[in-house]
């Protein structure tokens, strides 16, 4: 009887050791996995794989290396401090781990402390080439190229080959104006270097900058033969072409560009230009709208689809008056849908195509004064009478509208609110099918859609184009930053006969890190829009508020936000220079330098979307412009660290690889 005990112990050691392998198998696995997307660029996808590993094993010395460097190579630099900081606790004394911690810690403008770490990993090891090319590029963000140019040089001394070394060389010669000293330098990283794709490539852009397009074409050419699908370098031929005014070999590059990413901006901008130089003024629109349906907010790519319907099209050409025929048909579907920001933005769009069409603009002033906006529909009735409406049904609304305009903020700043533009947060939005169970095939994106449409209630977040279909969340990461969104969120959907439930996992989109879940369960006939109205009440309720400074007359003001935005009187904002804050992981809210920080607004009476208030100065000197960001006070935290802006030199050497 008691032998039989004994015998089960070789049985169950096996099962732990099978049991502990896989364990420590796996977070091996994914840091592979993680290493070779960081190797092929594609951050996104290392992240997610660093994350895995990290997940199974914590104190993962290498995933945690890794981690920082796709976070470093993602420009995100708070989240790389978290990870290089985890990781110097598990090797003090290691220069590679010392010299990354200080590339961090120099990102993000800590001077002094990333002086400390590369001297320590130089102290560790006296041949730490790491080490050294940070003390170079310390000296690189501090404007002394001359310190730079020595510190690589001592690289090179004990390396002759060290590729970051001689790349880093012939760039800062290069912006020193020594061209031919510059040029040794990329010739000598390609001796050693022939079969890297980041050498080519930083010599195509030499050549390039140089606008010696033969070489610089030659170059990218060898860089795509090395890397069949490398991007930048057929963006970088088709700039190549339009500058020769090579029309159709621009194209043939962008097709070949947009097959590998089709949700590319610059690409479909350059083919519109490309379509532009041929007289093909549809296909060069069709091009423009591509890009913009890719990312809505491209200023450039939408002044000069507007500029070409301007030139290109008489005012009548039956074409214009298709185009704002269909913004204005979108504009009455969206009011009777009780979208009505929307509708004003199809709107404006139309009437921008077609000026003169007086019932859209009456149409336009309409919307306003049944929504109560009696000032902005004052304005666009003047309007019509500087285009040459002045008959009787327009002049006896205007001066039955000047009336009725006493006190209000708008009325006394002489501010068109509603055509103010607005600070909205960017929130892309994506679904991935196989996590859904809908109850018709392929309606996911559907919901996904009226999900969208739910969220357009709320005055202080805009979706980012139209939800997409991903296949994983590195697919939804990577395309909420390239759409420049501030936040993005997968969305999963069950339906049942009567019962539906709808989960919403929102992410910040410049780190990839989770803020929290919202979730809906409903049952009834009206299920599936009480669901997607409560989920997207939870993700308005997530986004943190961000306006600016509109206007200022000494120590008043007014402000982009309002009643609408849920402002009331006596709040108090937090006024910082424009541009200046970024979304905040964790807890929410945004980032800020301290320094950047010039004041605050009390607010002393408040309209539909503007607010009037107190402006009070941080400092003696007054350093509040208009066009300044503003937040609520709850809302902003001081990073930890001082960021500062470098000379463009700096990035151009942190972007090697």
């Amino acid at each position: 009887m008691s032998a039989k005990p004994a015998a089960k112990w070789p049985v169950i050691l096996l099962a732990f050791v099978m049991v502990t392998a896989q364990l420590w198998a796996n977070p091996r696995a994914e840091y592979s996995a993680g290493r070779e997307a960081l190797e092929d660029r594609d951050y996104y996808r290392a992240v997610e794989r660093f994350a895995a590993a990290l997940e199974t094993n914590p104190d993962y010395l290498e995933a945690l290396v890794g981690m920082t460097e796709a976070y470093y190579r993602l420009e995100e630099y708070d989240e790389a401090l978290e990870y290089s900081g985890r990781a110097q606790r598990l090797a003090r004394r290691d220069p590679a781990v010392l010299a990354l911690a200080g590339q961090v810690h120099l990102a993000l403008g800590s001077i002094q402390e990333a002086h400390e770490l590369f001297d320590a990993a130089v102290a560790a090891d006296p041949n730490s080439v790491e080490g050294r090319i940070g003390l170079a590029e310390l000296a690189i963000a501090q404007g002394n190229t001359a310190r730079a140019l020595e510190r690589y040089r001592d690289v090179v001394r004990l390396n002759p080959h060290e590729r970051q070394a001689l790349l880093s060389l012939a760039l800062v010669y290069e912006a020193r104006g020594e061209l031919e000293t510059a040029e040794e330098y990329v010739q000598l990283a390609l001796e050693h270097h022939r079969r890297h794709p980041a050498v080519q490539m930083l010599a195509a852009e030499y050549y390039y900058r140089r606008r010696d397009y033969d070489s610089a074409i030659r170059h990218a050419q060898s860089t795509l033969s090395l890397r069949s699908a490398h991007q930048e370098a057929l963006l970088l031929l088709g700039a190549v072409s339009l500058h020769r005014e090579r029309w159709a070999e621009a194209i043939a590059y962008m097709e070949q560009l947009l097959g590998l990413r089709r949700r590319y901006p610059a690409a479909w901008y350059v083919k519109a230009i490309a379509h532009r130089g041929l007289g093909e003024i549809d296909t060069a629109l069709s091009a423009f709208e591509a890009a913009l349906e890719v990312e809505p907010e491209a200023e450039t790519v939408r002044y000069a689809l507007e500029q070409l319907v301007l030139q290109a099209l008489d005012l009548e050409d039956k074409r214009r008056a298709e185009y704002a025929a269909y913004h204005f048909r979108q504009a009455e579907r969206l009011e009777n849908q009780n979208y009505f920001r929307r509708a004003l933005a199809s709107y404006r769009r139309g009437l921008r195509l077609d000026p003169y069409n007086r019932e859209a603009r009456i149409g336009y002033a309409d919307m306003h004064r049944a929504h109560g906006h009696r000032a902005t529909y004052l304005q666009q009735l003047e309007v019509l009478t500087e285009l040459g409406f002045e008959d009787e049904f327009i002049t006896d609304r205007i001066e039955a509208s000047r009336a009725l305009l006493r006190d209000e903020v708008a009325a006394r700043w002489s501010i068109a609110q509603f055509d103010l533009e607005r600070d909205r947060v960017q929130v892309s939005l994506f679904t991935i099918p196989h996590r859904n169970e809908p109850l018709y095939p392929a309606s996911d994106l559907d919901l996904a859609q009226t999900l969208r449409d739910e969220l357009l209630a709320y005055e202080r977040v805009a979706v980012s184009g139209s939800p997409r279909i991903v296949d994983d969340y590195a697919e939804a990461f990577r395309a909420a930053r390239e759409d420049g969104s501030q936040y993005f969120a997968i969305v999963q959907f069950v339906e049942e006969d009567r019962r539906v439930s709808v989960r919403a996992e929102l992410y910040l989109s410049r780190t990839g890190s989770e803020l929290g879940q919202v979730h809906s369960q409903r049952e009834g006939n009206v299920r599936v829009r009480a669901a997607l109205a409560r989920v997207a009440e939870g993700i308005g309720a997530r986004v943190p508020l961000l306006g600016r400074l509109v206007e200022r007359d000494f120590g008043r003001g007014v402000v982009s936000l309002g009643r609408l935005d849920g402002l009331e009187q006596d709040d108090e904002l937090i006024i910082v220079r424009r541009s200046a804050v970024i979304p905040r992981s964790g807890e929410g809210g945004y980032l800020y330098d301290g320094g950047d920080k010039v004041g605050s607004f009390l607010v002393t009476a408040v309209d539909d979307l503007i607010a009037e208030g107190e402006i009070r100065r941080e400092d003696f000197v007054d350093t509040i412009n208009v066009g300044d960001t503003v937040v609520y006070k709850g809302d902003l935290a001081e990073a930890s660290e001082t960021v500062r802006m470098f000379p463009p030199l700096y990035r151009r050497i942190r972007s090697i690889q």
